[in-house]
């Protein structure tokens, strides 16, 4: 497994490389503090020293126009995204691995276990470390670009990736409103 100083210059390129690939949002998050997770299997994170989080917007009318519960059109709208971050994701590690990195995607909707729902490893938790945004009140990751309107992927490598600091929590008496201004 190939291992370099870390390189700012290749970073912003790779994450360049993945926007054009259709990521709306792209940071890197180191894993150390990530195994601390609960990560299925538990040393999935062993080989790997960086995740990088991409996140794809999703259609602000599809959210406004539910009548509070999901509908066809919601659940047509998660596949499509769902399926649009796999292929980022897996052509994102492709493209790391060739460039002489170690690089696995993780699936962007794999439930692991449907009776305690977690996954391989939280693309949330992953995506806060990247700095695309913070826990809301919600429980869902606040992006300042897109609100919650969003969906996540993560791609696990030991490319040598600069890291993205954590956003600080804007939370307190804000609303979707004041998160996209």
């Amino acid at each position: 497994m190939k291992t370099e100083a870390v390189n700012s210059d290749y970073t912003a390129e790779i994450k360049e490389r993945i926007r054009g690939l259709g990521a709306d949002l792209v940071g890197v998050a180191h894993t150390e503090p990530l195994k601390e997770l609960r990560l299925d299997p538990p040393d999935l994170l062993d080989n790997f020293t960086r995740a990088v989080s991409m996140a794809v917007r999703l259609p602000a009318a599809v959210f406004e126009e539910l009548p509070g519960r999901p509908t066809p059109v919601y659940k047509s709208v998660y596949q499509t995204a769902n399926a649009m971050l796999d292929q980022i994701a897996f052509r994102a590690a492709v493209m790391l691995q060739d460039h002489g990195n170690y690089s696995m995607p993780v699936a962007a909707s794999q439930v692991l276990d449907q009776e305690n729902w977690y996954a391989a490893i939280s693309h949330k938790a992953v995506a806060r470390m990247a700095g695309l945004g913070w826990q809301g009140k919600n429980l869902l990751l606040i992006t300042p670009q897109y609100g919650s309107r969003v969906r996540l992927v993560t791609v696990l490598t030991n490319a040598p990736l600069s890291v993205d600091a954590p956003l600080k929590n804007r939370c307190g008496n804000c609303d979707q409103g004041d998160v996209l201004k």
